[in-house]
């Protein structure tokens, strides 16, 4: 006689399986996004990015500063950044694979400056990123 498998056991395949889909679907509609993003050029406008990309999770406007230098590690001449205003698009990525998609925006001229591909992987209290840019004006 073959024994029956227990409830939980079905329950927890069912979550399993409803888990991997859900991963598979975001992944999908996260890579398609990258495509999207890889479309876009430096020098372009912002409404483009709205157009191939849909609205940003995030829209920051500050100041060029110390924060726009070491912490996203823009990689622009002081020349390029002194005193403009700048505006930061975020795009966040799959909820598993931690990757979010910035562009950057010189305010004044409305044009596409900077644009990058960072990926976290959150440890504790460690905080691993990688990046990936482009980074011509």
């Amino acid at each position: 006689m073959r024994k029956k498998k227990p409830f939980c056991c079905w329950v927890l395949i069912i979550l399993v399986a409803i888990a991997f889909v859900i991963y598979v679907v975001q992944f999908v509609k996260f890579n398609t996004r990258v495509k999207r993003f890889d479309q876009i050029k430096i020098g372009s406008k912002e409404i483009e990015a709205h157009i191939l990309l849909g609205e940003p999770s995030k829209t920051t406007c500050g100041i060029e500063g110390e924060t726009l230098r070491e912490f996203w590690k823009v990689k622009l001449s002081e020349n390029d950044l002194k005193g403009k205003k700048f505006m930061l698009l975020v795009y966040d990525g799959s909820i598993y694979l931690r990757k979010d998609l910035f562009l950057f925006y010189d305010m004044d001229s409305e044009k596409l400056v900077y644009k990058l591909k960072k990926m976290e992987y959150i440890i504790g209290d460690v905080i691993l990123r990688w990046s990936s840019s482009q980074d011509q004006m």
